[in-house]
């Protein structure tokens, strides 16, 4: 597997990116042969998630590592951390989402190689080293997207976590893409289609398909100042 490292000025860390390799990196599939319906216990806010989170960072994907089979399935990756909000990962480790062949929740693909994402983890026990699952499972998981001005915004794909900031009265961080410009979603779906032509074809006019949940975006700048105020207190 080939690999690129970045320097990163800010706050002068060197980070490790995963680049794929193309033979083995893929996951066999990325919707599974049957589709589940979640359930869950509890969704989180935005600050909610960071603080039961043992860390936050912006991560990228790399190498599909295998499944886990019993009950619903589990796939493991190699990612890199692009940025740390929260806790100390290592450079690499091996992030964990729920699906995986046999089964994957509705409109809930497999990552593939390449996705960043903002992600809300705690430490899990497993046969991989270093291995972290997200808080909330998908409702916590989001997705970087750039516009074509440099902006950075981190799309909640079924808005559980924009919801429960409106259930909790946390600020409004974030706006539904439903309704902002046009040319702005269209570069941020160009923009994901990159790495992930599955994941951008799920988005159209500012909305999920085949979902009754409408997606938000965030922008990094909203979400650092949040992280920033919550590492103070």
């Amino acid at each position: 597997m080939k690999r690129r490292i970045f320097t990163f000025l800010l706050a002068a860390a060197l980070v490790l990116l995963t680049a794929c390799s193309g033979r083995g990196t893929e996951p066999p599939v990325r919707i599974g042969e049957a589709i589940g319906e979640a359930s869950l216990l509890r969704s989180y806010s935005a600050a909610e998630a960071f603080q039961e989170a043992d860390a936050v960072a912006l991560v990228r994907v790399g190498d599909w590592l295998g499944e886990q089979d019993g009950g619903f399935p589990i796939t493991f990756y190699k990612a890199a951390v692009v940025k740390s909000y929260k806790g100390d990962l290592p450079r690499e480790f091996t992030l964990m989402q729920n699906g995986g062949s046999a089964g994957t929740y509705e409109d809930y693909p497999l990552y593939t190689c390449g996705n960043e994402l903002l992600v809300f983890l705690r430490k899990a026990d497993a046969d991989y080293p270093d291995a972290y699952q997200s808080v909330g499972s998908f409702s916590t998981v989001l997705y970087a997207a750039d516009a074509v001005d440099g902006t950075r915004y981190y799309l909640d794909r079924f808005g559980l976590m924009s919801m429960r900031e409106q259930e909790t009265g946390d600020s409004a961080l974030e706006q539904p893409l439903s309704r902002m410009p046009e040319d702005t979603v269209k570069e941020l779906r160009a923009d994901l289609e990159k790495t992930d032509a599955l994941l951008a074809e799920s988005l159209s006019s500012g909305e999920r398909k085949n979902s009754s949940f409408e997606a938000y975006v965030y922008t990094q700048d909203a979400l650092e100042t949040l992280f920033a105020s919550l590492n103070q207190g």
